[in-house]
Protein backbone atom coordinates (compact mmCIF):
# COMPACT_ATOMS: atom_id res chain seq x y z
CA UNK A 1 0.00 0.00 0.00
CA UNK A 2 1.15 2.91 -1.30
CA UNK A 3 2.52 6.29 1.26
CA UNK A 4 4.06 9.89 1.94
CA UNK A 5 2.33 12.25 -0.51
CA UNK A 6 0.68 9.84 -2.88
CA UNK A 7 -1.24 7.99 -0.67
CA UNK A 8 -5.10 8.06 -0.75
CA UNK A 9 -6.43 9.46 2.11
CA UNK A 10 -8.77 7.29 4.33
CA UNK A 11 -12.29 8.08 4.67
CA UNK A 12 -12.17 9.04 7.68
CA UNK A 13 -9.53 11.71 7.18
CA UNK A 14 -11.93 13.09 4.22
CA UNK A 15 -14.65 13.41 7.00
CA UNK A 16 -12.52 15.53 9.05
CA UNK A 17 -11.19 17.60 6.05
CA UNK A 18 -15.44 18.34 5.12
CA UNK A 19 -16.08 18.77 9.06
CA UNK A 20 -13.35 21.57 9.02
CA UNK A 21 -14.19 23.07 5.66
CA UNK A 22 -17.70 23.65 7.14
CA UNK A 23 -16.60 24.97 10.44
CA UNK A 24 -13.99 27.73 8.56
CA UNK A 25 -16.83 28.32 5.76
CA UNK A 26 -19.56 28.91 9.32
CA UNK A 27 -17.11 31.02 11.10
CA UNK A 28 -16.80 32.95 7.79
CA UNK A 29 -20.46 33.30 6.84
CA UNK A 30 -21.19 34.37 10.74
CA UNK A 31 -18.73 37.20 10.57
CA UNK A 32 -20.18 38.59 7.14
CA UNK A 33 -23.43 38.17 8.77
CA UNK A 34 -22.03 40.32 12.40
CA UNK A 35 -20.92 42.87 9.73
CA UNK A 36 -23.74 43.01 7.63
CA UNK A 37 -25.80 43.95 11.28
CA UNK A 38 -23.30 46.26 12.40
CA UNK A 39 -24.24 48.09 9.23
CA UNK A 40 -27.53 47.62 9.58
CA UNK A 41 -27.80 48.53 12.90
CA UNK A 42 -29.30 45.72 15.71
CA UNK A 43 -31.90 48.28 16.59
CA UNK A 44 -33.63 48.49 13.35
CA UNK A 45 -33.29 44.65 13.25
CA UNK A 46 -34.40 43.89 16.61
CA UNK A 47 -38.03 43.73 15.55
CA UNK A 48 -37.67 40.55 13.50
CA UNK A 49 -36.96 37.34 14.60
CA UNK A 50 -33.93 36.26 15.50
CA UNK A 51 -32.89 39.28 13.72
CA UNK A 52 -32.94 37.13 10.41
CA UNK A 53 -31.64 39.12 7.75
CA UNK A 54 -33.56 37.13 4.72
CA UNK A 55 -37.04 38.49 6.56
CA UNK A 56 -35.53 42.39 6.52
CA UNK A 57 -34.77 41.65 2.66
CA UNK A 58 -38.32 40.40 2.53
CA UNK A 59 -40.05 43.04 3.92
CA UNK A 60 -37.69 45.61 1.41
CA UNK A 61 -39.06 43.54 -1.22
CA UNK A 62 -42.78 43.45 -0.15
CA UNK A 63 -42.36 47.40 0.53
CA UNK A 64 -40.67 47.97 -2.91
CA UNK A 65 -43.44 46.59 -4.60
CA UNK A 66 -46.58 48.24 -2.97
CA UNK A 67 -44.55 51.76 -2.90
CA UNK A 68 -45.50 52.91 -6.35
CA UNK A 69 -48.82 52.50 -5.74
CA UNK A 70 -48.40 54.33 -2.48
CA UNK A 71 -46.73 57.07 -4.02
CA UNK A 72 -49.42 57.92 -6.84
CA UNK A 73 -51.98 57.82 -4.08
CA UNK A 74 -50.36 60.53 -2.10
CA UNK A 75 -48.98 62.72 -5.27
CA UNK A 76 -52.86 62.92 -6.30
CA UNK A 77 -54.41 63.06 -2.60
CA UNK A 78 -52.05 66.16 -1.92
CA UNK A 79 -53.08 67.73 -5.10
CA UNK A 80 -56.99 66.79 -5.11
CA UNK A 81 -57.14 68.43 -1.56
CA UNK A 82 -55.45 71.23 -2.72
CA UNK A 83 -57.76 72.23 -5.02
CA UNK A 84 -60.56 71.52 -2.88
CA UNK A 85 -59.64 73.81 -0.12
CA UNK A 86 -58.40 76.60 -2.86
CA UNK A 87 -62.47 75.92 -4.37
CA UNK A 88 -63.11 76.34 -0.90
CA UNK A 89 -61.41 79.57 0.25
CA UNK A 90 -61.60 80.85 -3.00
CA UNK A 91 -57.63 81.69 -3.30
CA UNK A 92 -55.86 79.47 -5.77
CA UNK A 93 -52.27 79.84 -4.07
CA UNK A 94 -53.85 79.60 -0.58
CA UNK A 95 -50.43 78.15 1.28
CA UNK A 96 -48.50 80.80 -0.07
CA UNK A 97 -50.96 83.61 0.76
CA UNK A 98 -51.12 81.81 4.41
CA UNK A 99 -47.07 81.86 4.55
CA UNK A 100 -47.21 85.77 3.03
CA UNK A 101 -49.99 86.66 6.43
CA UNK A 102 -52.93 87.63 4.43
CA UNK A 103 -55.52 88.38 6.26
CA UNK A 104 -58.98 86.89 4.96
CA UNK A 105 -56.73 83.38 4.98
CA UNK A 106 -55.32 83.57 8.35
CA UNK A 107 -59.41 84.32 9.51
CA UNK A 108 -60.58 81.18 8.11
CA UNK A 109 -57.91 78.66 9.85
CA UNK A 110 -57.75 81.03 12.88
CA UNK A 111 -61.76 79.57 13.94
CA UNK A 112 -60.25 76.25 13.91
CA UNK A 113 -62.80 74.31 16.22
CA UNK A 114 -62.30 73.03 19.49
CA UNK A 115 -63.34 69.62 19.69
CA UNK A 116 -63.77 67.80 23.51
CA UNK A 117 -63.87 64.06 21.60
CA UNK A 118 -61.11 64.25 19.32
CA UNK A 119 -57.11 65.11 20.38
CA UNK A 120 -55.85 67.29 17.53
CA UNK A 121 -53.53 65.53 15.52
CA UNK A 122 -50.94 68.52 16.25
CA UNK A 123 -51.40 67.69 20.17
CA UNK A 124 -50.72 63.74 19.51
CA UNK A 125 -47.22 64.88 17.78
CA UNK A 126 -46.15 67.09 19.85
CA UNK A 127 -47.32 67.00 23.49
CA UNK A 128 -45.35 64.82 25.90
CA UNK A 129 -47.08 61.97 27.33
CA UNK A 130 -49.43 62.66 30.42
CA UNK A 131 -48.81 66.08 29.94
CA UNK A 132 -51.43 68.26 31.54
CA UNK A 133 -52.64 71.03 29.06
CA UNK A 134 -54.27 74.06 29.36
CA UNK A 135 -53.86 75.28 26.36
CA UNK A 136 -56.82 75.86 23.87
CA UNK A 137 -57.11 73.13 21.34
CA UNK A 138 -58.09 75.88 18.45
CA UNK A 139 -54.70 78.01 19.42
CA UNK A 140 -52.68 74.72 19.07
CA UNK A 141 -54.10 73.41 16.34
CA UNK A 142 -53.80 76.75 14.67
CA UNK A 143 -49.96 77.77 15.70
CA UNK A 144 -48.46 74.17 14.71
CA UNK A 145 -50.52 74.41 11.02
CA UNK A 146 -48.84 78.07 10.61
CA UNK A 147 -45.21 76.06 11.65
CA UNK A 148 -45.58 73.16 9.10
CA UNK A 149 -46.83 75.90 6.19
CA UNK A 150 -43.66 78.08 6.73
CA UNK A 151 -41.28 75.12 7.35
CA UNK A 152 -42.49 74.27 3.97
CA UNK A 153 -41.84 77.37 2.59
CA UNK A 154 -38.43 77.97 4.35
CA UNK A 155 -37.39 74.49 2.67
CA UNK A 156 -38.75 75.37 -0.52
CA UNK A 157 -36.32 78.50 -0.94
CA UNK A 158 -33.40 76.25 -2.09
CA UNK A 159 -35.31 74.59 -4.54
CA UNK A 160 -35.97 77.91 -6.66
CA UNK A 161 -32.89 79.38 -5.91
CA UNK A 162 -31.33 76.14 -8.11
CA UNK A 163 -34.16 76.72 -10.77
CA UNK A 164 -33.82 80.20 -10.58
CA UNK A 165 -37.19 81.59 -9.83
CA UNK A 166 -39.79 82.32 -6.65
CA UNK A 167 -41.05 79.64 -4.87
CA UNK A 168 -44.28 78.74 -6.11
CA UNK A 169 -47.67 76.89 -4.93
CA UNK A 170 -46.57 73.68 -6.02
CA UNK A 171 -43.38 73.86 -4.44
CA UNK A 172 -45.28 74.08 -0.57
CA UNK A 173 -47.36 71.08 -1.69
CA UNK A 174 -44.87 68.78 -2.36
CA UNK A 175 -43.12 70.05 0.65
CA UNK A 176 -45.83 69.78 3.17
CA UNK A 177 -45.94 66.05 5.32
CA UNK A 178 -48.82 63.48 3.87
CA UNK A 179 -49.82 63.98 7.58
CA UNK A 180 -50.90 67.41 7.07
CA UNK A 181 -53.20 66.27 4.56
CA UNK A 182 -54.59 63.83 6.12
CA UNK A 183 -54.99 66.45 9.01
CA UNK A 184 -57.61 68.43 6.88
CA UNK A 185 -59.60 66.11 7.15
CA UNK A 186 -60.09 65.48 10.78
CA UNK A 187 -62.64 66.97 13.09
CA UNK A 188 -61.06 70.32 14.01
CA UNK A 189 -60.93 71.61 10.56
CA UNK A 190 -64.81 70.18 10.13
CA UNK A 191 -65.88 74.02 9.96
CA UNK A 192 -64.03 75.23 8.09
CA UNK A 193 -63.20 72.91 5.03
CA UNK A 194 -65.45 69.16 5.90
CA UNK A 195 -68.72 71.09 5.84
CA UNK A 196 -68.13 73.44 3.54
CA UNK A 197 -67.61 70.16 1.08
CA UNK A 198 -63.94 69.29 1.32
CA UNK A 199 -65.02 65.30 1.06
CA UNK A 200 -67.64 65.83 -1.92
CA UNK A 201 -64.61 68.17 -3.88
CA UNK A 202 -61.82 65.77 -2.97
CA UNK A 203 -63.22 62.58 -3.57
CA UNK A 204 -65.43 63.46 -6.56
CA UNK A 205 -66.24 59.96 -7.85
CA UNK A 206 -68.03 59.19 -4.95
CA UNK A 207 -71.89 59.87 -5.23
CA UNK A 208 -72.63 62.11 -2.54
CA UNK A 209 -75.64 62.85 -3.52
CA UNK A 210 -77.31 59.29 -2.78
CA UNK A 211 -75.15 59.49 0.40
CA UNK A 212 -76.81 62.09 1.99
CA UNK A 213 -76.40 65.98 2.78
CA UNK A 214 -73.88 67.46 4.81
CA UNK A 215 -74.47 67.71 8.38
CA UNK A 216 -76.35 63.95 8.01
CA UNK A 217 -75.76 60.68 10.11
CA UNK A 218 -75.38 59.04 6.58
CA UNK A 219 -73.21 61.78 5.36
CA UNK A 220 -70.99 61.63 8.60
CA UNK A 221 -70.76 57.70 8.60
CA UNK A 222 -69.49 58.07 4.96
CA UNK A 223 -67.07 60.81 6.22
CA UNK A 224 -65.31 58.65 8.96
CA UNK A 225 -65.06 55.66 6.42
CA UNK A 226 -63.19 57.89 4.55
CA UNK A 227 -61.19 59.23 7.26
CA UNK A 228 -60.30 55.81 8.82
CA UNK A 229 -58.63 54.85 5.07
CA UNK A 230 -56.34 57.49 4.55
CA UNK A 231 -55.15 57.67 8.13
CA UNK A 232 -54.90 54.29 7.53
CA UNK A 233 -52.71 54.52 4.31
CA UNK A 234 -50.76 57.04 5.96
CA UNK A 235 -49.95 54.85 9.05
CA UNK A 236 -48.93 51.93 6.39
CA UNK A 237 -46.72 54.71 4.01
CA UNK A 238 -44.61 55.42 7.58
CA UNK A 239 -44.18 51.67 7.71
CA UNK A 240 -43.40 50.94 4.18
CA UNK A 241 -40.78 54.11 4.05
CA UNK A 242 -39.22 52.58 7.46
CA UNK A 243 -38.77 49.31 5.89
CA UNK A 244 -41.38 47.95 8.51
CA UNK A 245 -44.09 44.97 7.91
CA UNK A 246 -47.56 45.68 6.80
CA UNK A 247 -50.13 43.31 8.31
CA UNK A 248 -51.76 42.86 5.56
CA UNK A 249 -49.53 43.68 1.93
CA UNK A 250 -53.03 42.73 -0.49
CA UNK A 251 -55.47 44.61 1.47
CA UNK A 252 -53.73 47.50 1.64
CA UNK A 253 -52.77 47.54 -1.77
CA UNK A 254 -56.42 47.10 -2.61
CA UNK A 255 -57.52 50.38 -0.25
CA UNK A 256 -54.76 52.40 -2.33
CA UNK A 257 -56.54 51.48 -5.61
CA UNK A 258 -59.68 52.33 -4.38
CA UNK A 259 -59.04 55.36 -2.67
CA UNK A 260 -57.52 56.30 -5.79
CA UNK A 261 -60.51 55.41 -7.88
CA UNK A 262 -62.43 57.74 -5.41
CA UNK A 263 -60.59 60.47 -6.64
CA UNK A 264 -60.23 59.82 -10.42
CA UNK A 265 -61.41 57.12 -12.21
CA UNK A 266 -59.32 58.11 -15.38
CA UNK A 267 -56.14 58.01 -13.25
CA UNK A 268 -56.97 54.95 -11.26
CA UNK A 269 -57.59 53.19 -14.69
CA UNK A 270 -54.68 54.65 -16.45
CA UNK A 271 -52.07 53.55 -13.85
CA UNK A 272 -53.34 50.49 -12.80
CA UNK A 273 -52.99 49.18 -16.31
CA UNK A 274 -50.09 50.70 -16.78
CA UNK A 275 -48.52 49.49 -13.39
CA UNK A 276 -49.47 45.92 -14.81
CA UNK A 277 -47.54 46.28 -17.57
CA UNK A 278 -44.06 44.46 -18.64
CA UNK A 279 -41.39 47.39 -19.17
Amino acid sequence: MPTGPLARPTVGLLLDYRLFFKKVKEEMEQTDIDEIIRCISELRLSTYKDKDLKEYVNIIKKNQKIYPAMHLMEVIFRNKAHAAVSEILQVKDWLLEFNRENLDVIKSFSTLSKTSKEKSFWKMIFCKKNEIHTENEKTVSYENLKKEINCAYKSSIEIARVKKRSVIEGDLIAALTFGFWTTLFSKPYSNILGDKGLFIKTFNEINFNEIGKIGTKEYSSKESAIRKNINDIRRNRNRVFHHEKLKDYEKTEKLIWEIISQMSNVSHDYFFNSFNESI
